[in-house]
């Protein structure tokens, strides 16, 4: 995962388009690496996620660690605030 790079990130169960704004090597942000930005969306709502809420064709599927999820229907955005 590298900056700049576009991917999927879940907010609440529900994956939104996203860019990966920075990328952390510090042991606190061992859980939580990856501060993504949702497209779309003010940087409000920009947050720092594992590897097992991102999904794109370029990380293995180890390395996300995440199991595919169907979309919901809904208007709210990420962390379930309205638009």
């Amino acid at each position: 995962v590298t900056e700049g790079m576009k991917l999927q990130a879940s907010s609440e169960g529900i994956f939104y388009a996203a860019e990966v704004v920075a990328v952390s090597t510090s042991k606190k942000r061992a859980k939580a690496p990856v501060k993504v930005h949702f497209l779309g969306y003010a940087a409000d709502y920009d947050e720092w996620v594992g590897a097992d809420r991102l999904r794109s064709k370029a990380l293995r599927p180890d390395e996300a660690g995440a199991k595919p999820e169907g979309k919901s229907e809904g208007k709210k955005g990420p962390k379930g605030k309205k638009d």
